[in-house]
């Protein structure tokens, strides 16, 4: 209905104002300065956002602007109609006689809110745009975005409860154990399953199956539910910016190639200072172009210990042991890890070769957690499977072993989609955050897992991750399957669609 925007942005605006007279009394000087210096930049960056969004476009893999005359006519004329107009001391008398008619005449910074309120909520980017969108074309997505966003503010994350973030991506990790019908006769997650009953642990539900690693990555690093997920051809909205700029060091790595899925580039925009790949750390440090688990796992540790320990860290790293496809006429291993019920030579031969990678990474995995728990200064791990493995074509074993993958049921969807997540902290980060860091957890969507990871720390973060936090306890499972677009997903799907496109820029 055209108007119904306007109409919730304009209700969200006086909820939001009344909210503010009955609590200002709890703001100190010192916060209302920040707030409004905070809302000043976002302001700020969502116009420059609206307006570099449709200027720059990349063309034959070069970055290209359009439009910079228009842009600069605009401004010069924008600049001597406000002039001529006095539209800043317009607003100002204004701002005076609300201030008069309100009776806070002794209130000295009435004129100033007045101003940056106005400009904030409505006049600013989002409600202009968002007006004409809705007036014209009777879409108020943008309108309701906005007043969603608008009841959060960016919180930073505390001096007092700031720790080292270490988080590892497990190619192709899944508990096979899990799965009563296949019965081990050598050990292969036992260590695993100590770790998760020293942590928090729960079922990750993810986008892809058997492949697509890039999409479980990049919901994890921005909050993006599958059907936002980009190209990130331009620096974008992410986690690992929101850490940047709370004074992190953001790095990761990967022991394969830089031009995988395009992390070489990708991963600046999404707001790594550095990250490490084959070509430029790995190759030189073990003479090969893929550095396996066993190596992997003591350089991530050195790299933790060599850190720059005068400012936080972040560090995001993928592994690359156990991606397939495993071969099914060539054991890797000398004994099967599982019993053959019956199933064929080759399903057998994959599972096990898929099993015997999986060994080495639990074994690698739990002396690199170990050793991380160990240290002194407050840390966290974040592991987390990307995806299920593949399995033959038309994933032959999963279904000669006997395992529901049928998506049209709730088992099968599960045992399809489903990962696992583990969560762990140190004495030192328990302390720090004041949260023990223990229990089963729910089972989440990927883009979810950095919420949860907030959540036990004690960081509300962001207003996207405010907002995305939020959602998540109403809807702990938004997937690419489900309908975005129905009633019940409509206000989180615009409001992740306007967060992708709120571009942000290194200073």
């Amino acid at each position: 209905m055209p108007g119904l925007g306007t109409i919730i942005n304009t209700a969200a605006i006086v909820v939001g104002g009344l909210l503010g007279l009955l609590f200002k009394n709890l703001l100190t000087k010192s916060m209302e300065d920040t707030l409004l210096k905070a809302s000043s930049v976002c302001v700020l960056f969502i116009g420059i956002g609206g307006a570099m969004q449709h200027m720059l476009k990349i063309t034959d893999g070069a970055l290209e602007t359009s439009g910079s005359m228009m842009l600069i006519i605009c401004f010069v004329l924008g600049s001597i109609v406000g002039e001529l107009l006095d539209i800043e001391g317009a607003f100002e008398r204004f701002g005076a006689w609300l201030r008069k008619k309100t009776h806070n005449e002794s209130d000295t910074g009435f004129l100033s809110a007045f101003i940056h309120a106005s400009l904030t909520v409505c006049i600013g980017a989002m409600a202009i745009v968002g007006s004409i969108q809705d007036g014209l074309l009777g879409d108020s997505s943008l309108l309701c975005a906005k007043a969603a966003l608008d009841a959060y503010t960016d919180e930073e994350i505390p001096a007092d409860k700031r720790v080292n973030v270490v988080a590892v991506m497990l190619e192709a990790y899944n508990d096979f154990s899990r799965f009563e019908n296949l019965h081990f006769v050598r050990d292969v997650y036992g260590k695993y399953r100590e770790l998760e009953a020293m942590g928090y642990a729960g079922t990750l539900m993810t986008d892809v199956f058997a492949g697509d690693t890039r999409v479980s990555e990049r919901e994890f690093l921005t909050g993006l539910p599958y059907a936002r997920i980009d190209k990130f051809v331009a620096p974008s909205n992410s986690y690992v910016w929101y850490f940047r700029e709370n004074g992190y060091h953001t790095t990761g790595s990967h022991p394969c190639y830089a031009w995988f899925y395009n992390r070489k580039n990708i991963n600046k925009n999404l707001g790594f200072a550095e990250y490490l790949f084959s070509e430029n750390y790995f190759a030189e440090r073990t003479w090969n172009d893929i550095t396996y688990d066993a190596a992997y796992f003591p350089m991530l540790y050195e790299l933790y210990e060599s850190r720059d320990r005068s400012v936080p860290y972040f560090s995001y790293n993928i592994t690359y042991q156990g991606h397939g496809p495993y071969e099914a006429d060539n054991p890797y291993y000398t004994e099967p890890y599982v019993e053959n019920g019956g199933w064929s030579e080759a399903s057998q031969t994959i599972l096990n070769n898929y099993l015997n990678a999986q060994a080495e990474t639990t074994e690698m995995l739990y002396d690199f957690a170990t050793q991380m728990l160990a240290t002194g200064e407050p840390v966290v791990l974040v592991f987390f499977g990307d995806h299920k493995p593949w399995m033959g074509n038309g994933d032959s074993v999963y279904h000669e072993l006997g395992i529901n993958i049928d998506r049209s049921t709730d088992e099968g969807f599960r045992n399809y989609y489903s990962t696992r997540y583990l969560i762990l902290a140190n004495d030192a980060a328990k302390r720090v955050t004041g949260s023990d860091f223990r229990g089963e957890g729910e089972t989440i969507s990927a883009s979810f897992l950095m919420n949860k990871v907030f959540e036990l720390c004690g960081w509300r973060g962001s207003a996207y991750m405010q907002f995305t936090t939020a959602q998540m306890q109403k809807t702990p499972v938004v997937h690419r399957s489900f309908d975005l677009r129905s009633d019940d997903y409509r206000l989180y799907d615009d409001v992740t669609y306007y967060y992708r496109k709120n571009f942000v820029y290194e200073s």
